[in-house]
């Protein structure tokens, strides 16, 4: 018994007090601990249903773009300023005016992008894209005929 007791002296007032009162509590503690790690489980369960629509909505693909690509609204605007060069700034204010649904965020990228990956598109030294009417000759002619 005197260890006991020296346990019971070296533990302050407070913890001697939530002791009682967890030996108090102790069958709801329990069973409110029991309810917990149903929940728990169950949450796991519907994290894995989530987890499982998600990958099955992923293996849809990407939605395809309606409309002209951003490389065909491009050549269209080269088309309807001939002979004058346009930075891609302009380029995009051109097609906008045309097709303002087309803006974005992305959309300055989106043409910057199409001018420098393409090769109908050459740019200068001052910065400015002009379109190469030979190479578009090129890919529009019909092949095989």
């Amino acid at each position: 018994m005197s260890v006991a007791m020296e346990i019971i002296k070296s533990l302050p007032l407070t913890e001697l007090r939530r002791l009682v009162a967890l030996k108090e509590n102790q069958p709801q503690i329990e069973s409110l601990m029991d309810r917990r790690d149903r929940l728990m489980e169950e949450v796991r369960m519907l994290q894995n249903q989530i987890d499982e629509l998600i990958e099955t909505g992923s293996d849809r693909g990407r939605r395809r773009r309606i409309g002209p690509s951003v490389k065909s609204l491009c050549i269209e605007a080269f088309r309807g300023r001939k002979g004058a060069g346009m930075t891609a700034a302009e380029a995009k204010d051109f097609i906008l005016a045309k097709h303002p649904h087309r803006n974005n965020r992305t959309f300055y990228n989106q043409v910057f992008i199409a001018l420098t990956r393409s090769d109908l598109f050459k740019k200068l030294k001052s910065g400015k894209f002009v379109l190469d009417e030979k190479a578009l000759e090129r890919t529009e002619r019909p092949t095989g005929a």
